[in-house]
């Protein structure tokens, strides 16, 4: 008998949410010590955002192909690659000694991300039957939420923020962390031999992405992944900055605790009641989807408007809000493919708008830097500056489009099962 099939599939699970984990604790590195990272040779304020949105770049261009690779090498040979190829470009970016040195290993970084994302899931899906991944897919769908949280709240452990070369010690966790996430990865994680798709048993038609491309609601979802990514990434990337500048003058370890806690706190129990409801009101998810937007676009106008009095409130309302999008969108992407074939597809499409969005904060940041790119120093020590006032004209565009892009889902599906 095949011993990977004797394996518990919730000790494979550890080994997968705990390298994701990793994984996002690595993405997220970068905002929390923005001041610092601005003080390296080369950074400008334009430049600085590249640190988180230069990880997103290349999961556009491995969203499609991803599936595609793991049918020929496995997944959790993919998932071991993905460690190895971030562990480098982590490693290699510790010793950087300028700000364009460690955006060229930030992109390098991206290629593991981008390619865990797929194959993470898989294995889990292979793991555990239909009936019973409810609870562990739930659980995985939190690890970049578990990441925000932990890696916003070690730099007041380990960082110095008098120091300009501390956040060094940030990149030195997160090398040891891939190392232990590489050993847990290859000795726990076993993948069980998969079942031939229903569909290929009966010889039906294979997915095409032409499909995919007609269906209205599948360019909604990825549309709305796309504004929300930009958003979302809006308050991770400039949010710690944003707290530290001469408005508000926080210390940097409360910016980040704000940020890393309460918001991700309220987002881990706000997917699980989400879930509930989204399966007990599953005749309505379409208008939830209307509401949920609605609700964002309000959040968006706040990220860069919110005051000293409103900070807690803003994170504890903002964890309940933001954490709807991906819920829904996750919940009805398999409703927006054309056919059950088309499903990956589907959710290919929906992944790279949602990585195009990663991109928004580090172009949006390029165009609201002041253009003098001076370093206000206060209680973060130097730090760059943004003009927020036009950083809030482009979140109420954002909003105002994902709106849209929500009436146009309601319809769109509303269409489909009277059709039906």
């Amino acid at each position: 008998m095949d011993k990977s099939k004797e394996r518990n599939p919730w000790i494979v699970f550890f080994g997968i949410i705990f390298t994701g984990v990793v994984f996002a604790a690595d993405m997220f590195k970068a905002p929390p010590l923005m001041g610092l990272l601005a003080q390296l040779p080369g950074a400008s304020s334009a430049l600085v955002p590249w640190f988180m949105s230069a990880v997103s770049i290349i999961g556009i261009f491995l969203a499609f192909p991803a599936g595609g690779i793991m049918m020929k090498t496995g997944p959790k040979l993919l998932g071991t690659f993905s460690i190895c190829v971030t562990m480098l470009g982590s490693i290699v970016g510790t010793f950087s000694v300028n700000a364009v040195m460690l955006i060229a290993t930030r992109f390098v970084e991206g290629v593991g991300v981008g390619l865990i994302g797929v194959a993470a899931p898989a294995i889990l899906a292979a793991c555990f039957p239909p009936e019973k991944r409810g609870l562990p897919m739930s659980i995985w769908s939190c690890w970049v939420t578990i990441g925000i949280l932990i890696i916003f709240n070690i730099p007041a452990l380990l960082v110095d923020f008098s120091n300009a070369d501390s956040w060094k010690n940030i990149w030195i966790l997160i090398d040891v962390l891939f190392a232990a996430a590489l050993i847990i990865w290859i000795v726990l994680v076993k993948v069980p031999a998969a079942p031939p798709e229903p569909e290929m048993e009966a010889g039906g038609p294979a997915p095409s992405i032409k499909d995919v491309f007609k269906s209205i609601p599948a360019w909604c979802l990825a549309l709305l992944f796309f504004l929300f990514g930009i958003g979302f990434g809006a308050l991770t990337t400039f949010g710690t900055t944003f707290m530290t500048a001469p408005r508000f003058d926080f210390d940097p370890n409360y910016a980040n605790f704000l940020i890393g806690t309460p918001l991700m706190v309220v987002m881990l129990a706000a997917g699980v009641i989400i879930g509930i409801l989204l399966n007990v009101l599953k005749q309505h998810r379409s208008m939830i989807m209307l509401i949920a937007t609605i609700m964002n676009a309000i959040m968006f106008y706040f990220i860069f408007t919110f005051t000293q009095d409103m900070a807690l409130a803003f994170m504890i309302v903002g964890g309940l809000v933001f954490q709807l999008m991906p819920a829904i969108i996750f919940t009805v992407a398999p409703e927006a493919a054309p056919s059950p074939q088309t499903v990956g597809l589907t959710m290919g499409l929906i992944i790279t708008f949602q990585n195009i969005g990663g991109m928004g904060p580090g172009v949006m940041g390029s165009i609201i830097a002041l253009p003098d790119n001076p370093l206000y120093v206060g209680a973060a020590g130097p730090i760059p500056q943004y003009d927020w006032g036009l950083g809030t004209i482009f979140m109420i565009v954002f909003g105002v489009l994902a709106v849209l892009a929500a009436i146009v889902y309601f319809i769109s599906t509303k269409k489909k099962k009277v059709a039906a």
